[in-house]
């Protein structure tokens, strides 16, 4: 009778510990932690929102999760791999995850996402799967935003537009009048030195390289042969950069940004800049700043400057995704899956502890009234915003988020989704054309040089030294294979 007591102990035991193994913990209470590296800093609060956050882990897989912020990113997390570190989770960018897969720094997840994260792998569509995938593999989850030319529009103010009489913005020459009247009105009229809010206008063009508005190379969706070319050699570029340079020299662009410190965000949520780049996200991440700063009646527009119609050039930008050196891959994806699960753990994830990190309105919107700015949980959740899930500042109009929420319909899904370059076979050239690129580009984008024709050329001469033509025939081979060309 004893022995078979001490068999039944045993048994019961050791299902303990098997199930407690397949939660990703042990039987005396440990958990498997999960190692998330990401770019920048720690946010405000995070220890009590992560304890928060692992509770519900660990009571639902028996794993928790810890995270480490270092600067340089693409620079570090190849690193870290090299050096065998632990990278459960990662930041992913779809201009640089070819290059870094082919540095060994990611691993695959499409075995994993069906039983795993079965709610992101119902809703991911094929164009924004297509982005995170290398040769049909699946690498990374990419975030869910609308994506048609989302990088490319202005944030103006709505309040100030309407009390200068300035009617509503449609094109370059409309934009020019606002401009000009935040000038009269003694403001900043803008700060922008990317460039990108004129591409719709001035070069509605694919760009397969770069980020930030540095593109080097172009394709022209309305060209068949769909072509490979050196942006900074076409006429496209040269009327920016002209258009920069009127707008430095009649005083649209300030000679001195001192009194903002440089930083345009910051100038225009406190009242001193007029216009500013910004993407489909930008309205939500100011508004609270900028009312908090200048009222209650201060609004902001976002515009996008007349192109006529409006293209779908990449399924995805900023993704999560697996490090190589995790052996932890099942339940990594089982994190990215929790995320999206539902509107609690989305919302736990993204903006922290409801009444201590954020409040809600009754229509459900972001409320940070009472929240001490030490305690407004940021967290960089632009890594995995979810359009479906996202909530919206209580300060942002009904009609602002249902378009955001359409800004895709009626797009053109171009071919080109989904493309990545390996850079692997040319990887110097493409480091020396990217580093002369970054030589020259924010001198010319901003107006900063009278004789910009002369600075272009230099430029022109430098790429062609860099090996930029190299550059050009390599994607061009590629984008061909991609395409099956």
């Amino acid at each position: 009778m004893k022995k078979i007591l001490v068999l039944a102990f045993i048994l019961v035991a050791s299902m303990l510990f098997l199930a407690a193994c397949d939660r990703g913990g042990d039987a005396d209470g440990d958990y498997l932690t999960l190692r998330a590296v990401f770019p920048g800093d720690h946010p405000n609060d995070e220890e009590y929102v992560l304890e928060a956050i692992n509770a519900r882990l660990r009571e639902a897989y028996g794993f928790q999760l810890e995270t480490v912020f270092v600067h340089d990113y693409w620079t570090n997390i190849a690193l870290m791999i090299a050096s065998d570190e632990t990278v459960d989770i990662a930041w992913a960018h779809e201009s640089t995850i070819a290059d870094l897969r082919a540095r060994g720094v990611y691993q695959p997840i499409d075995a994993y996402l069906a039983t795993y994260a079965p709610v992101i792998d119902a809703k991911m569509p094929d164009f924004v799967r297509s982005q995170g995938s290398l040769d049909g593999t699946l690498y990374a989850v990419p975030r869910m935003i609308p994506m048609a030319q989302y990088n490319w529009l202005w944030n103006i103010r709505g309040d100030l537009r309407q009390e200068w009489g300035v009617p509503e913005i449609h094109t370059l020459a409309d934009l020019e009048v606002y401009l000009q009247a935040a000038l009269d009105a003694g403001m900043t009229p803008t700060a922008d030195q990317q460039g990108r809010p004129l591409y719709p206008v001035l070069a509605q063009f694919y760009f397969p390289m770069g980020d930030n508005g540095r593109y080097p190379l172009f394709v022209d969706p309305s060209d068949p042969t769909f072509t490979v070319q050196n942006f900074f050699a076409s006429d496209n570029w040269m009327e920016m950069i002209q258009t920069k340079r009127r707008w430095r020299e009649v005083g649209f662009i300030a000679e001195d940004e001192s009194h903002f410190g440089g930083n345009a965000h910051e100038g225009f949520i406190f009242g001193q800049v007029a216009a500013v780049p910004s993407n489909t996200n930008s309205v939500f991440e100011r508004i609270d700043g900028l009312v908090n700063n200048m009222g209650t009646d201060a609004w902001i527009e976002s515009i996008m400057l007349n192109p006529g119609r409006r293209y779908v050039f990449h399924g995805g930008d900023n993704m999560l995704a697996v490090g190589s050196t995790s052996e932890n891959v099942r339940e990594a994806v089982q994190f990215f899956n929790w995320t999206r699960a539902s509107q609690e753990n989305y919302d736990l994830w993204s903006h922290g502890v409801l009444g201590r990190n954020y409040n809600l309105t009754p229509g459900g919107a972001i409320d940070l009234t009472d929240i001490p700015p030490g305690m407004v949980y940021a967290p960089r959740s632009w890594m995995w915003n979810d359009v479906d899930l996202a909530r919206f500042s209580a300060n942002v109009s009904p009609e602002a988020v249902q378009a955001k929420i359409n800004w895709d319909t009626g797009a053109i899904v171009t071919p080109f989704v989904g493309f990545t370059i390996d850079q692997s076979g040319f990887a110097s050239e493409f480091a020396q054309v990217t580093a002369v690129t970054d030589e020259f580009f924010s001198i010319l984008i901003a107006g900063m040089d009278a004789d910009y024709v002369g600075r272009n050329e230099l430029f022109l001469q430098q790429l062609g030294a860099a090996g930029i033509q190299t550059v050009i025939e390599q994607v061009q081979i590629q984008l061909d294979a991609f395409l099956g060309r």
